[in-house]
């Protein structure tokens, strides 16, 4: 049983947070949220996301130079490249209760 649900987007997360609010499952009393983006309204989610900000522009830019280094070398097998991320603590992260998502997942 999970104790915190990691999406790939922050819209993911808040549209996972409604559909657990409708299931009776608290956020983060029984469950917590975890998204990735930072997008600008996260902190107006009921309660406030937690999410990982990722910088675009940096992003961008690696994926700019990984492919550019792949059509140069003529390789289509990627390299491993690092993003420096902040993970951004609000509301719907906490300790997750046992037990409660067992009627969720009937």
């Amino acid at each position: 049983m999970p104790a915190v649900i990691f999406c790939g987007s922050d819209l993911i997360a808040m549209g996972a947070m409604n559909a657990l609010e409708e299931a009776g499952v608290r956020v983060p009393e029984d469950i917590s949220i975890l998204g990735i983006d930072n997008i600008s309204f996260a902190f107006l989610a009921r309660p406030p996301l937690t999410t990982i900000n990722a910088p675009r522009e940096q992003l961008g830019i690696k994926a700019f130079v990984a492919l550019e280094k792949m059509l140069k070398l003529k390789r289509h097998k990627g390299a491993g490249y690092t993003l420096e991320t902040e993970l951004v603590v609000r509301k719907s992260r906490g300790i997750a209760r046992k037990g409660k998502l067992r009627a969720f997942n009937r």
